[in-house]
């Protein structure tokens, strides 16, 4: 029987590989076959010598083999509407948004050789073993305490869409991976780190210890208040502490665990936006708070349900939630009814003036709307309206 196109084009290729002049991949991509296809083919080739053309196997395909216009319509699809989406994230949209029913290596091997182009050059040869996961590097999540006892609070500021840097900050657990809290600022400030920690213990509760994800390097910027950054550290350590929430200091293997998960989401999130239009802070953090059960399903280790270390917030606690996370400024009151606060002094308005004895030490409490209010010991004095850098003079 004469060989068929199929045929003649193994055996012109076989002796381009088999001299050298060609690789395996190489030989694969001119057959339209795997490479692991053809290390089949060459197999038995020289096991049965032509008894792989004479038999016609070789013009056989199989009968699940995936029909070329679904392959063409998924290729379409990724360069249409997830152009620049990696492999993997590309395959959960496939599967959950156009209810796709192929494997992930399917949707690779698709991608890789028409959308995406070859990911390397390759040299024929099978690629070297996977080493073994060091104590820094787990191959996949495992969660081995209770959620509720290690977060963790990551930022980046960066641009999430084009011509618009915004920062980014997410608390999240260290067991479950799952995130609690995540949203948009348009720039970072205490006012985020609070934003994090509040809104995780309003809706679970107290939490035993936090990681923060900064270096020594790294301030907050100065807020409403114009309080100097290195303060801003301190006020953050204090709000903890009144919440008997521990800071932790955490060793390379946790932090990379959380970091992870964050290079993560950092590669994914702006291609979400991307893909809905969102072009504005107010509507990425709307999304944000549909966008976290999605990544919290797909990410979360799977693990049987374990108790919660979440201490609920008693309701004199939950109350006063905004006297915790404030500014609180130590200062006295002096001569022509102003309080001074080390280099600056705020004005007293004259309907409060009474309330206020001379040279006494007081406490003045700033809220992230701007407004202030002034206690002496757990008593309330009076309120301030927003901060006026009008009514501060220096020292």
């Amino acid at each position: 029987m004469p060989a068929s196109e199929r045929a003649e084009s193994f055996l012109e290729v076989h002796e381009e590989w088999a001299t050298g002049r060609i690789t395996q991949a190489q030989a694969a991509e001119r057959m339209g076959v795997a490479v692991r296809t053809f290390r089949r083919y060459v197999a038995r080739f020289r096991a049965g010598e032509l008894k792989l053309l004479k038999d016609g196997s070789i013009d056989r395909y199989s009968a699940l083999r995936v029909p070329e216009e679904e392959a063409a319509e998924v290729v379409g699809l990724y360069r249409r509407a997830y152009p620049g989406w990696s492999v993997q994230h590309f395959f959960d949209a496939y599967r959950t948004r156009h209810n796709g029913r192929r494997s992930l290596s399917w949707v690779r091997r698709c991608l890789n050789g028409a959308a995406r182009g070859p990911t390397t050059s390759g040299n024929g040869k099978r690629p070297p073993p996977v080493q073994q996961a060091t104590h820094c590097q787990d191959q996949r999540p495992v969660q081995t305490e209770p959620e509720g006892v290690l977060l963790h609070q990551l930022g980046s500021c960066r641009a999430w869409i084009p011509a618009a840097n915004w920062h980014l900050t997410v608390t999240l657990d260290d067991a479950t991976r799952r995130v609690y809290s995540g949203f948009f600022a348009e720039r970072r400030t205490i006012w985020t780190a609070f934003r994090g920690v509040r809104d995780t213990v309003e809706r679970f509760g107290r939490f035993e210890r936090l990681g923060l994800g900064v270096t020594s390097s790294e301030h907050w910027k100065p807020g409403p208040s114009g309080v100097a950054n290195r303060r801003h550290h301190a006020q953050f350590d204090r709000a903890l502490r009144e919440l008997n929430i521990a800071i932790s200091r955490r060793p390379p293997a946790i932090l990379m665990r959380a970091v992870r998960l964050f290079s993560t989401l950092s590669g994914r999130l702006p291609q979400e936006l991307s893909y809905h239009d969102i072009d504005d802070i107010h509507t990425a953090n709307k999304f944000l708070d549909a966008y976290w059960p999605r990544f919290n399903d797909e990410f979360q280790p799977d693990s049987k349900a374990s108790p919660s270390a979440f201490v609920p917030l008693g309701p004199r606690v939950f109350h006063r939630l905004d006297d915790v996370f404030c500014i609180k400024h130590g200062g006295r009151i002096i001569p022509g009814n102003r309080i001074q606060l080390g280099e600056r002094t705020l004005h007293i308005p004259s309907s409060e003036g009474q309330s206020c004895r001379l040279g006494a030490k007081v406490v003045v409490r700033e809220y992230e709307d701007g407004t202030m209010a002034v206690f002496k010991g757990r008593d309330k004095l009076f309120s301030l309206g927003r901060r006026d850098p009008e009514s501060e003079r220096p020292k």
